[in-house]
């Protein structure tokens, strides 16, 4: 089955942890007159041969996230070691007569939002086995490590039309490791907007192949969807593109990068980025309504 989209980030990288630790051992007479040199290299040794303890695997029991109208949709389990990062297996069943198109209306992670680049086309009367990854950079930035709770909601579409045939409820997907991880959030930063159920906090500068990334932790304690935007981005005083967009379910956080790009940049003869200055709109994803706008904000990443 194809992947729509998902295949423009194969460039990601995974981050791993490692420990160890020495079992307590008996000295004899004759190593008790041993040099000092000795018995750091016998204690080296035995460190060296002790097992790394083995972190519990995370896994996701069965569960069936919809089921009417001639289809079937269910999580299959978790792989915690997907390429590009841990992937929920979906199981897809049409029992129609025409063909679908499934895709994330949007997924959570922890509370806090991925990527929803994911799209799978089923024809009638077929079954797919699909995976949807959560990539290991946005899991990074967000400083989740563990995967515990899945928040998700899809779209059945008409594979003719395109239209949307039906919405699923959001379900939310416990993972063997929900009792046991707690998920800490971490809104440290620059609070520049608190107001209509929305919070934004501009965080760290951080840098990419394309380029700086202005982080900026976002919440929605508001009871509506809410689509966070830059307008009027420039750097130093020269105008460069807006590349920031947040889009937040109630009760969800996200963290997610302003991008400046390098060729921008260069292209202005901006060596440092002293200044950054935009305006954010909100935004209502279901009518398009302007919620809010600011003023222009004036960020120094380098102060």
């Amino acid at each position: 089955m194809k992947q729509q989209i998902a295949a423009g980030l194969a460039a990601l990288c995974l981050v791993g942890l490692a420990g160890c630790s020495a079992p307590e051992s008996t000295v004899s007479d004759t190593a008790e007159a041993a040099s000092p040199a000795a018995e750091s290299a016998a204690e080296s040794t035995a460190a060296a041969e002790t097992p790394e303890p083995q972190a519990a695997e995370v896994t996701l029991d069965e569960t069936v996230i919809y089921d009417a109208d001639g289809v079937r949709i269910t999580a299959t389990g978790l792989d915690t070691d997907g390429l590009m990062g841990p992937e929920l297996t979906l199981r897809i069943e049409n029992g129609t007569a025409q063909n679908l198109v499934v895709q994330p209306a949007w997924c959570t992670v922890n509370g806090y939002m991925m990527s929803d680049l994911f799209s799978a086309d089923v024809a009638a009367g077929k079954t797919a086995n699909e995976s949807f990854y959560f990539p290991s950079t946005a899991l990074a930035r967000c400083g989740v490590d563990t995967v515990a709770e899945i928040g998700l909601q899809l779209k059945i579409i008409d594979g003719g039309t395109y239209q949307i045939l039906t919405t699923t409820e959001g379900v939310t997907l416990q993972t063997s490791a929900a009792g046991s991880y707690t998920q800490t959030y971490d809104d440290s930063g620059e609070e520049i907007y608190n107001a209509n159920g929305g919070r934004v906090v501009a965080q760290q500068m951080t840098e990419d192949l394309f380029g700086q990334n202005l982080c900026f932790y976002v919440e929605n304690t508001s009871d509506r969807a809410v689509v966070v935007e830059s307008e009027d981005l420039s750097v130093n005083g020269y105008m460069v593109s807006n590349f920031f967009y947040a889009d937040v379910v109630p009760g969800a956080r996200a963290v997610e990068p302003l991008t400046l790009l390098n060729s921008e940049l260069e292209d202005n003869g901006i060596e440092t980025v002293d200044t950054v200055e935009f305006s954010l709109k909100l935004v209502d994803p279901d009518s398009f309504s302007t919620i809010d706008q600011t003023d222009p904000i004036t960020l120094q990443p380098g102060a």
